[in-house]
């Protein structure tokens, strides 16, 4: 059964928060950004984290990096087994 957080956890959320708020960039770096063609971007990526429905502790975590712009698989992490519940999985992969 799902129980809400207690009020310390939610304080650490919210200063966590905070503190990511600070590190905010709202405006492109690279040059690649400012290009329509993304003319320099080499690679893409994505994460996914999938959780197993009834299951409070465990999921499985992916990472894949494709070549840009041919999209080609240039590296996975991550082999499907279970991982503890949570973003640790996808830090740990990225």
């Amino acid at each position: 059964m799902f129980a809400p957080p207690g009020e310390e956890l939610v304080h650490q959320w919210e200063s966590e928060q905070a503190r990511l708020r600070l590190q905010l960039v709202e405006e492109d770096t690279e040059a690649w950004q400012r290009s329509p063609d993304f003319c320099g971007l080499e690679r893409v990526g994505g994460v996914d984290l999938s959780f197993i429905k009834g299951d409070d502790v465990n999921a499985c975590a992916q990472l894949v990096v494709l070549s840009f712009p041919d999209l080609e698989v240039v590296f996975v992490d991550g082999n499907g087994l279970f991982h503890y519940r949570g973003t640790d999985p996808m830090r740990l992969l990225v």
